[in-house]
């Protein structure tokens, strides 16, 4: 009867794995995003209240930083295909995006000032950081395992 119980589960898990594949890509980033959330939300402690206001902001932040990032993308031929002129309109497209980026950094503690206290943005600011560190070193660590079956394979 255990069997079968385990067969079943196995069954259904597998199953649903395989029904997810299209959307793998996108249930990743929908899981990145829920790690994320939890992460800076117990780093900085925050209540309720303050995440009913905090993430709204946070969100809008994210967009359009991914905006101004999307331009950054646009401007990236190869830089030993370009002249002089070329080469002077990159660099000035390139300080025009870091400032936009930073004029909204600086609206977005703005913000915050009015959400949460300013320790918590401070703590906000590194646990941000934190935590595509710890991911990056997770994804290294799994990449290293993987190459390591390879090689034994």
């Amino acid at each position: 009867m255990k069997t079968n119980l385990l067969l079943i589960i196995f069954s259904f898990l597998t199953l649903q794995s395989f029904g997810q594949r299209p959307n793998d890509r996108e249930n990743k980033n929908e899981r990145m995003e829920a790690l994320r959330i939890a992460y800076i939300t117990d780093a900085l402690s925050l209540t309720v209240e303050e995440s009913k206001t905090f993430w709204p902001i946070c969100n809008a932040y994210d967009l359009r930083k991914k905006e101004i990032m999307a331009g950054r993308k646009k401007h990236d031929p190869k830089t030993d295909l370009i002249n002089e002129e070329e080469a002077s309109k990159l660099i000035e497209e390139e300080l025009k995006i870091e400032m936009q980026l930073l004029e909204l950094k600086k609206q977005f503690v703005s913000d915050l000032k009015g959400v949460i206290p300013q320790v918590k943005i401070a703590k906000f600011l590194h646990a941000k950081k934190q935590f595509r560190r710890d991911l990056l070193d997770k994804m290294k660590g799994r990449r290293k395992g993987q190459a390591k079956r390879k090689e034994r394979g």
